[in-house]
């Protein structure tokens, strides 16, 4: 029960981390493409 219960809690934990990891180069790109256009319509 305890080595489920530890299996479980990382996974979740992996699956949280790549998520966040994710979501934070996604908001990085979307920064950059804002830049580029900015420069561009400068």
């Amino acid at each position: 029960m305890l080595l489920l219960l530890i299996s479980i809690t990382t996974i979740v934990g992996i699956v949280v981390y790549m998520l966040k990891r994710a979501f934070d180069e996604y908001i990085d790109d979307r920064s950059l493409m804002e830049r580029i256009l900015d420069t561009e319509s400068i």
